[in-house]
């Protein structure tokens, strides 16, 4: 008769014994997890480009900024958030993503 300590390493090792079930074979959901992303994106590009498209005249109009003041203002912002995505990453990385999105 095996010993508790061999059916667990057998049950472990992942040969079934008899009173464990079947394993059930995994799904991966990559590439649905993906798809919504690119939907998600896809959403937002757009929502943003007619909120900008609507916005910016009159935000540059009120603050008396030219069309390449505001065009400098962008590719400001851009490059802040490209940079500041290193440290952030590397920051998730460490901490854990679930920290992360609690304080964030």
């Amino acid at each position: 008769m095996p010993s508790p300590t061999s059916q667990r390493k057998a049950n472990a090792s992942g040969r079934h014994g008899l009173d464990s079930p079947p394993r059930l074979h995994c799904i991966f959901y990559g590439w649905a997890i993906v798809g919504v992303c690119v939907l998600a994106r896809g959403a937002k590009s757009w929502s943003q480009a007619n909120v900008i498209l609507f916005v910016v005249p009159a935000v540059s109009a009120d603050i008396s900024l030219s069309s390449e003041s505001m065009s400098f203002t962008f590719l400001a912002a851009t490059l802040t958030g490209a940079v500041v995505q290193i440290p952030l990453g590397k920051l998730v990385d460490r901490v854990g993503a679930r920290k992360c999105m609690t304080v964030g």
